[in-house]
């Protein structure tokens, strides 16, 4: 049979990119690591993340296509089909990492992740498992560990809250719940943050990414930990009120008026959001 769209939405996209774009419109410095292909959606796959400062210098431009991801969403579920072509060729060079802050890894990085924790390591990592299934020891000693929860019962089950307990003495881990909320492991402690109102959800897709760059960006500028997930919440619920994965701006005093009516809203946060309006960065 055939289905009848209302809508048809193209733009950038993949896990790590959309940390990238993301960072980068926050006002971090960014420099991206992987491949394209040879073709126009190569092209503009570069354009977006250019667009917003992202260096994308070490992008390989290989002879094959780009990666394409196909979203059908509706009636609060989505299909995403994905075709992979230059993702499938991929290879990231290990020197000179050690000069980076944060060096962040998205879905289908694990091996990744294990020859970067062996050959290089002082790199500060932040690691979005994606459909990967680290172990424990891949874990243990990074810096950030960003799952949803779909993902965090794969890798460990249902009663997953004890290991990452355990665990949060090694890393800090930062669960994405479906309902909205966040659960939060650090040394030794659970921290919970209840979805927020007001968030008008049009697609999710790439929220989970929004989420992991606001809070790499808020952690790098010595917010309290309660502060950088409740941030970290806002922006995420913000790019989700946009078709796609990348918001074109952040409406900076709409983020003040969603935090303070949901009771999330410290003079540290207000002033480090203030800040970003007095640099004009957006509204």
């Amino acid at each position: 049979g055939k289905l009848e769209g209302r809508r048809l939405y193209f733009g950038g996209g993949g896990s790590a990119a959309n940390v990238a774009y993301w960072l980068a419109l926050l006002g971090e410095r960014v420099k991206i690591f992987g491949c394209v292909g040879n073709d126009i959606l190569g092209e503009m796959a570069l354009k977006s993340l250019e667009s917003v400062g992202v260096d994308t210098s070490c992008v390989k431009v290989l002879n094959t296509s780009t990666n394409v991801a196909i979203i059908l969403s509706g009636a609060g579920s989505k299909v995403m089909i994905r075709v992979r072509s230059a993702g499938k060729e991929c290879f990231m060079s290990l020197d000179n990492l050690s000069d980076l802050d944060i060096l962040h890894l998205g879905s289908n990085t694990l091996e990744y992740l294990r020859k970067i924790k062996q050959r290089c390591p002082g790199v500060k990592i932040s690691y979005d498992p994606g459909p990967d299934v680290p172990t424990l020891e891949d874990i243990a000693g990074i810096w950030a560990f960003m799952p949803n929860e779909t993902e965090v019962r794969r890798i460990f089950g249902y009663d997953y809250e004890n290991t990452l307990r355990d665990l949060s003495y090694e890393a800090i881990i930062v669960v994405k719940m479906l309902d909205g909320s966040i659960n939060c492991f650090i040394d030794g402690k659970a921290l919970s943050i209840k979805p927020l109102r007001g968030i008008n959800v049009i697609d999710t897709t790439g929220s989970g990414d929004s989420f992991d760059a606001a809070f790499i960006h808020a952690m790098r500028s010595s917010l309290n930990i309660t502060d950088c997930l409740s941030f970290s919440l806002v922006i995420s619920g913000i790019n989700s009120e946009h078709f796609g994965t990348r918001a074109p701006t952040v409406p900076w005093k709409r983020v003040i008026k969603i935090l303070k009516e949901n009771g999330k809203l410290s003079a540290e946060l207000e002033e480090f959001i203030w800040e970003k309006l007095m640099r004009g960065m957006s509204d």
